[in-house]
């Protein structure tokens, strides 16, 4: 079993659509892109997770089929047929196993909690003065490298639904 990565994300808004559930894409610049790619390889599996009303969600992941960079992968860059073109580090993902959750996952203190490569334990919600989408928002924002252990634990409870 390969280790996984925590991503998060929001709507950026018409013209670019980051991660692209149709193509299975996922691309970033920047600081985030250098973290990207010193945490994901290929196989890793990739968790997206955005906040929906007032919880946070996963939404889908990816087992990584690809890593392409600008400036070294440019010509497949360029025929890719989504809007991820733009990005400094681009991953896709493998069809037949990646999944778009159509009832996406809570994730909320009680599955954070047993997610220990995030070392945000129930002392700390006890502790802390946010709220419970605050306190798992703040410490997700960066790309969070997940164990192998974590990363079964959030695949069996993607299970069944998608």
């Amino acid at each position: 079993m390969s280790k996984g990565v925590l991503i998060k994300y929001k709507h950026r808004g018409e013209g670019h659509v980051d991660p692209d559930f149709n193509y299975l894409v996922y691309g970033d610049t920047g600081i985030r892109a250098t973290r990207l790619r010193n945490i994901v390889s290929v196989d890793s599996f990739i968790f997206f997770h955005t906040s929906i009303s007032q919880n946070d969600y996963i939404t889908g992941y990816f087992q990584v089929e690809k890593i392409l960079e600008k400036g070294h992968d440019d010509q497949e860059i360029k025929n890719l047929p989504c809007d991820a073109k733009v990005d400094d580090i681009i991953i896709i993902g493998k069809r037949e196993a990646s999944k778009i959750l159509t009832s996406p996952l809570l994730f909320d203190k009680n599955l954070v909690v047993q997610l220990t490569s995030l070392g945000l334990t129930k002392k700390y919600f006890e502790d802390s003065t946010l709220s419970d989408l605050s306190a798992i928002s703040n410490p997700t924002r960066q790309h969070r490298e997940l164990s192998t252990a974590d990363t079964e634990v959030l695949l069996k409870k993607c299970v069944g639904r998608g």
